[in-house]
């Protein structure tokens, strides 16, 4: 895990653990439809906060996780940016 940020209102150990569980709880679904298909992202949208992971293309364990405050973020530009990210780490 390669953290930037967090702090006393975030724990990004926590945050990794709990996205850990999501991720898998997702493919799960995905596997017992029986979609052939790969998870690309997730949005958790809270109250006050987006969380985003997004997948490193052609990596199936390695995703980038941003938070975001909701009333200072732009959500379209957050998604474009990860996605921007996540290519170049690919690359």
């Amino acid at each position: 895990i390669y953290k930037v940020g967090g702090g006393p209102e975030l724990d990004l150990d926590r945050a990794a653990a709990g996205n850990a569980r999501v991720v898998g709880a997702e493919r799960e679904t995905i596997s017992s439809l029986g979609l052939d298909d790969a998870l690309e992202e997730i949005l958790v949208t809270l109250p006050e906060q987006y969380h985003l992971l997004h997948w490193v293309p052609n990596e199936l364990n390695q995703f980038l996780f941003f938070v975001l405050d909701r009333d200072g973020s732009n959500l379209a530009v957050a998604r474009q940016r990860l996605a921007t990210a996540a290519a170049k780490l690919s690359a």
